[in-house]
């Protein structure tokens, strides 16, 4: 199955599934394109990308201690 994602800028489009994700790429200051090529602060350059994902089923996330107040494990679908 083929996913395609989009950035534009200030949101991440997934066609497929119909969601769309406002964020940003780079600090706060470097948001720019001409700021591309700054390494660990400007956004990620232009371009196209190919990413495998292989789908493992249900992720699982279990609360770290000291950071949760009750310990729950919490099961996503995506």
């Amino acid at each position: 199955m083929k996913n395609e994602l989009f950035y534009d800028g200030q949101f991440l489009k997934w066609k497929d599934k119909g969601l769309v994700f406002k964020i940003t790429s780079g600090t706060q200051s470097n948001q720019i394109p001409e700021e591309q090529c700054s390494p660990d602060a400007g956004p990620v350059p232009e371009g196209n990308y190919k990413v495998s994902i292989v789908d493992q089923g249900m992720a699982t996330i279990k609360c770290v201690p000291g950071r949760s107040t009750n310990g729950d494990t919490k099961k996503l679908s995506f």
